[in-house]
């Protein structure tokens, strides 16, 4: 008898009701949220869940209605939720109802453009067990997500990033861009290495594209070293880990997350939570 792929055929099971929620407020910012959710669903083949964080306006903007006409000549499945107070209070519980695989918002650094300032987005992202897609005002490009940046560090948490990035290439076969920092630092050299070494095994079992990226060691992170690295294979999208356990320096000087959030008008971010309960789709 042959033997089935565990995680092909969870991917196949899952693929006809993952849902994809999409947060608005209705401003420009909040119609480019709309429209990368509807990227996304298209890639994954999802239904997308629009709630709203405002009442809704008396006319809806035609970037929004735009969004919606793409999604259904599409045959994405879209619902469109009305307002409701405490919204963040109730998302999560109201996520795993519908099996939500990912939530869409986008970020300002102005706060009269947006409703998620760095500082509000950071609330609604860490308590998330699903990951979040957070992006700026600009809408996807024609190629958006056909390359994704994949940058590895030291951190015990690679394998949920890993996975993350490769089911871009699963569903969309896009391509992956390995990207590491060569350590002078022994210990965290060998960490960066153990977690590469994972990344190349998993993702050839999984017949997944990738490249592999060396960069000088520097005092940035490797999340923003994404960032300045993107041009150089055009990626859309890179994949980030929250940060667990905050240092002091990250008191002193910021959160890397709000550091990020600066770039999202030229490359979202997913972020992804490190916990135990992590969504996945698959295992």
């Amino acid at each position: 008898m042959e033997e089935t792929d565990p995680v092909e055929s969870e991917l196949k099971e899952k693929k006809k009701d993952l849902v994809v929620i999409a947060l608005t407020d209705h401003t420009p910012n909040g119609d480019a949220a709309i429209s990368h959710a509807v990227a996304i669903c298209m890639i994954f083949k999802a239904e997308l869940c629009i709630l709203p964080l405002n009442p809704e306006p008396k006319q809806f903007s035609d970037s929004f209605l735009n969004a919606l006409q793409v999604a259904k000549k599409q045959g994405i499945i879209i619902t469109q939720h009305p307002f409701k107070s405490h919204l963040q209070r109730d998302i999560h519980d109201f996520a795993d109802s519908i099996n939500a695989m990912m939530i869409v918002i986008s970020v300002s650094q102005e706060n009269s453009k947006s409703y998620f300032t760095p500082r509000k987005a950071l609330r609604w992202i860490l308590p998330s067990r699903l990951p979040v897609l957070a992006v700026g005002g600009t809408y996807p490009q024609p190629h958006a997500y056909q390359s994704v940046i994949l940058p590895l560090d030291s951190s015990v948490y690679a394998k949920e990033k890993a996975l993350w990035a490769g089911y871009f290439n699963r569903f969309y076969q896009s391509e992956i861009h390995i990207i590491y920092k060569q350590y002078r630092d022994s210990y965290l050299a060998e960490k960066v290495k153990a977690n590469l070494q994972f990344t190349k095994k998993i993702y050839g079992n999984l017949d997944i594209s990738y490249q592999t990226h060396a960069l000088p060691d520097t005092w940035e992170e490797i999340e923003r070293c994404a960032y300045h690295f993107a041009p150089e294979v055009k990626a859309t999208l890179a994949v980030c880990m929250t940060t667990k356990y905050p240092t002091v320096g990250d008191w002193l000087f910021g959160r890397k997350e709000k550091k990020i959030f600066k770039y999202l008008d030229e490359l979202p971010y997913l972020f992804i939570n490190p916990r135990d309960d992590l969504y996945v789709l698959c295992t």
